[in-house]
């Protein structure tokens, strides 16, 4: 089953306590999947923030390199150095890419999933 929640707080607040106590209420919705997302102010138009993961049993240093090759080979060109971090007790290695690219997202998309277990979890201009 599938279920969604937000929070939109006029001022400063506790979001991350908020948010914990939002997913532990929705616990019985299913063991499917759990995120957050927070935004922010708009990036340019042609920039694109995106956040994937690489499964854990795969090189994050191969998957990121494969990445880096297959998105430059689509016109997207880095706008800082890709972020790395370790999946903590999950396993799996988290990557965040900041990029400019016009093309079509779905292409950006592609390039990246295309490195064996890597998926996007996020992928926008927020």
């Amino acid at each position: 089953m599938c279920g969604q929640c937000g929070l939109i707080l006029e001022h400063l607040g506790p979001i991350g306590h908020l948010l914990r106590v939002t997913e532990g209420a929705m616990v019985h919705r299913g063991p499917d999947s759990t995120g957050f997302a927070l935004y922010g102010e708009p990036t340019n138009d042609d920039q694109i923030i995106v956040r994937a993961r690489a499964a854990s049993g795969v090189d994050p240093d191969y998957s990121l390199a494969s990445i880096v090759r297959d998105m430059k080979v689509i016109g997207a060109s880095f706008t800082e150095e890709p972020g790395v971090t370790p999946g903590g007790s999950g396993g799996g290695t988290f990557f965040r890419f900041k990029v400019e690219f016009a093309g079509d997202p779905a292409s950006l998309l592609a390039a990246i999933e295309s490195s064996e277990g890597v998926s996007v979890h996020s992928m926008g201009r927020r």
